[in-house]
């Protein structure tokens, strides 16, 4: 049976933002070296030869099959279809159904030395930061790779191979593997891309998506719709001996009402600002009566070393939210009191932070929107990085796990592709909930640990928090 191609779904999302150029960063990677990405090529090769064409895409397939006298125009029909479609060139799979295969290209004419282009996918079997090698088609100048994935995902990826005498200026990462400096490019070939925030600064990034992924339409502008506004101000803490922005979104017709409106506290004000058009969303969600009007607040983390100290259920900080940035926004903006109509909100660490802050401040906050929370954290951690703890897993569920239940409406999402890191203390924190009788909605998204993914969770969020409350 044939598989089924796929356009790629979808334009360019453009987010202006106003944010400096970003610096050039080294990320721990695990890379492979040059003589396994030639012997993992030839694997998937072979694998793909043992499959079958019929597993391929019908370009591949007829570049693998074509005699040297059609080979020419094989290859020009398959950049013909890349031109056409973009990259990934997507099929689902009849005989597995709600699965589908995307196929990576690279045009590199045939050298001497063959360039190890690879694909960094958190997609690829064995999860997170995985790099998947790409196999040169035998007298051709296409390189390509391919992958199964759910026809539901949505997946941000990268190109990378190793960097040359000089910078490349087109490189948006650079990272240090195996005694190597490697590059990170997007794809030319994408027809998808998005800005996405890496500690304050925009990051072009390329993705796909498949034909079964949650729509997005909020988060293009209506014209129709009178757009909100955003204010920004500087707050000094004398808890934390620090000072950092914050912007507040408040609803058209604001100025000429008199109602307090729900409150919407959210972290990782730059991400949700660049990778996340949140002013947007709101917006559109507003007009279409899927939450009621409302008043965002969105906090700066400052910077990484701020964000993984103040986000990690920093007591510290939970004071700093309730007993000096609340006040402050009571004071300048018509918001409610009302626990029930608050909802305090963040992804990754930000998710842990916001059901910490539902833990301590329960009178505060009654909704807890948690994207990708970082459940693994423990007190012992040193820094946030997940895999530094086995034991300590689920510290914070345990301490919700331990209490009477308290009045709180959560709303938790995770990946499917973050890996059991992740997963597993989610999990752990959704069957606690389950178990006290909290009201609950849990969703694993088929995507990764990404702003891509929590754009929609922000909206499944809000629209199970807060859909049909008024103040």
């Amino acid at each position: 049976m044939q598989a089924q191609l796929l356009p790629i779904r979808g334009s360019l999302c453009h987010i202006r933002t106003g944010l400096p150029t970003r610096s050039l960063c080294v990320i721990k990677m695990k890379i492979f070296a040059p003589q396994s990405l030639a012997i993992v090529a030839m694997l998937i090769g072979a694998a793909a030869a043992a499959a079958g064409n019929s597993a391929e895409v019908p370009e591949i397939a007829a570049i693998r099959s074509a005699t040297p006298e059609t080979r020419a125009a094989a290859v020009a029909t398959l950049w013909s279809a890349v031109a056409k479609r973009g990259t990934p060139l997507l099929q689902l799979l009849p005989e597995q159904p709600g699965r589908m295969r995307a196929t990576f290209v690279w045009q590199q004419p045939e050298t001497e030395n063959e360039p190890n282009v690879a694909l960094i996918a958190s997609f690829a079997p064995g999860g997170s930061r995985q790099v998947v090698p790409f196999e040169r088609l035998a007298g051709t100048n296409v390189m390509q790779t391919s992958l199964l994935v759910d026809a539901r995902a949505r997946y941000r990826y990268y190109l990378a191979w190793p960097r040359g005498r000089n910078d490349d200026p087109q490189a948006i990462w650079r990272m240090q593997a195996n005694g190597l400096t490697y590059e990170l490019f997007t794809d030319p070939h994408s027809r998808h891309s998005y800005v996405d925030d890496f500690e304050g600064a925009p990051t072009p990034t390329s993705y796909f998506e498949g034909p079964a992924a949650p729509a997005e339409a909020w988060l293009q502008p209506d014209p129709s719709i009178a757009p909100g506004s955003i204010d920004t101000f500087e707050i000094a803490s004398t808890l934390l001996n620090n000072s950092r922005r914050v912007s507040v979104y408040t609803p058209a017709g604001y100025a000429r009402s008199t109602t307090r409106l729900p409150l919407l506290v959210l972290f990782d004000r730059e991400g949700y600002l660049l990778s996340v058009p949140t002013p947007t969303i709101l917006d559109n969600l507003i007009a279409d009566g899927t939450v009621p009007p409302l008043v965002a607040v969105l906090v700066s983390a400052i910077d990484g070393t701020h964000r993984s100290k103040e986000l990690s259920a920093n007591a510290r900080f939970a004071a700093f939210v309730v007993d000096e940035l609340l006040p402050r926004v009571r004071k300048d903006y018509r918001v409610t009191r009302d626990p029930r109509l608050t909802v305090v909100a963040g992804s990754s660490l930000g998710g842990l932070s916001s059901a910490y802050l539902g833990y301590l401040h329960p009178e505060t906050f009654g909704n807890v929107l948690s994207l990708s929370g970082s459940y693994w954290w423990h007190p012992s951690v040193d820094g946030d990085d997940e895999h530094s703890t086995d034991q300590g897993s689920g510290w914070l569920p345990r301490q919700y796990a331990a209490r009477p239940r308290l009045p709180l409406r959560f709303y938790l999402a995770v990946g499917s592709a973050e890996g059991a890191p992740m997963l597993t203390p989610n999990r752990l924190f959704r069957d606690v909930l389950t178990a006290k009788g909290n009201p609950l909605r849990y969703d694993e998204f088929q995507g990764d640990h990404s702003y891509l993914n929590w754009r929609d969770g922000l909206v499944a969020g809000l629209r199970f928090l807060l859909t049909q409350r008024t103040p």
